[in-house]
């Protein structure tokens, strides 16, 4: 299994940018683990997951990795781009 997991920031002046791709293939604990190390890396302030794409299966992983965790749910849809979004 693979976990497409990008970091990214929203400036007011300048708009985003992506700072890290962390993308990695192995079993859910693997890249959970991946996730939760760059999340405390860079400080995040939420970790985005899509919930029509495992989203309850990653979910509950990072809470037991990682209880307290703040994590937004997002519905990712067919058809249309996936742009990044504001999380603050």
């Amino acid at each position: 299994m693979s976990m497409g997991s990008s970091y990214a920031a929203w400036e007011t002046i300048s708009g985003g940018y992506v700072l890290d791709d962390a993308t990695i293939s192995g079993a859910p604990l693997t890249w959970i683990t991946r996730v939760v190390a760059t999340y405390d890396r860079w400080e995040a302030d939420a970790v985005v997951v899509e919930t029509n794409q495992g989203g309850e299966m990653v979910k509950h992983t990072l809470q037991s990795v990682h209880p307290g965790i703040r994590i937004v749910e997002v519905t990712a849809m067919s058809g249309q781009s996936r742009s990044p979004r504001s999380i603050a």
